[in-house]
């Protein structure tokens, strides 16, 4: 069974179909499957296949072409095997506000620092001190995560789907290690990696964020010269003495 079927949900095929006189593309297409709720019936399916074909028509605008798009149940949706870890309410909400309600773990706040050759943190510093800071403000803490994808719709698209080793990813302080793995397992796996048989998620040691280098000091200006000192003026001669006067004789 598929990820999807093994958590109790029910996997959607669905089908993208073009047509019209003057389409310039018609033809039919399947898109990747889906995984929806055990309960979610009939109608959910129909909300689904519109909000794909809202998609269709702004991504890939045709005028030209009529745009059908089908949704398919597998009917193998059963609540009772669905099965929830025992994990702490506060961690639950932590965890729950990084994935559903920031998009920190997702896009290219992670992709800029993958190498994708390798599937490794890139080493790109920069980009690791910007997430870590966003990841503060939301209440988490930088983490290593490894993940490897197994069987199933996995397996057919490798590249979709391309094992991680040892990247930055963002947890919640509310969580231990062990219960933010059992979070990603229980929560994200059904949602996001479905279709695979299995998805194993290893979250290791806190990884910090490099310190930046200073920028470099500015050179001083040079000092003024001094003024130089304006010469002494010249002593006045001394006026010379009058002569003494000659005493009398005594007579």
């Amino acid at each position: 069974d598929s990820i999807c079927n093994s958590a109790g949900g029910q996997t959607l095929a669905t089908t993208v179909t073009k047509s019209g006189a003057e389409c310039d593309s018609p033809g039919t297409s399947n898109i990747r499957p889906f995984c929806v709720g055990a309960t979610c019936n009939q109608e959910d399916v129909e909300g689904y296949e519109r909000y794909n074909k809202q998609n269709q028509e702004i991504y890939f605008f045709d005028e030209t072409c009529i745009i059908e798009v089908s949704s398919v149940s597998d009917g193998e949706g059963d609540p009772s095997k669905l099965q929830l870890p025992d994990i702490p309410e506060d961690c639950v909400d932590g965890m729950t506000e990084m994935f559903f309600m920031s998009d920190i773990n997702g896009g290219s706040s992670i992709e800029t620092m993958i190498d994708e050759s390798t599937g490794m943190f890139n080493g790109d510093t920069e980009a690791l001190a910007e997430f870590t800071a966003q990841c503060t403000e939301l209440g988490g803490h930088v983490t290593t995560m490894s993940i490897e994808y197994y069987g199933g719709y996995c397996d057919e698209d490798d590249e979709y789907y391309a094992d991680l080793t040892s990247v930055p990813h963002c947890e919640s302080n509310m969580c231990s290690d062990d219960e933010a793995e059992e979070f990603r397992t229980a929560y994200i796996v059904p949602i996001q990696h479905e279709l695979c048989e299995w998805v194993k998620y290893t979250v290791t040691d806190e990884m910090k964020a490099p310190k930046m280098p200073k920028a470099p000091k500015m050179p001083k200006a040079p000092k003024m010269p001094k003024a130089p000192k304006m010469p002494k003026e010249s002593k006045m001669p001394k006026e010379p003495k009058a002569p003494k006067t000659t005493k009398a004789p005594v007579a």
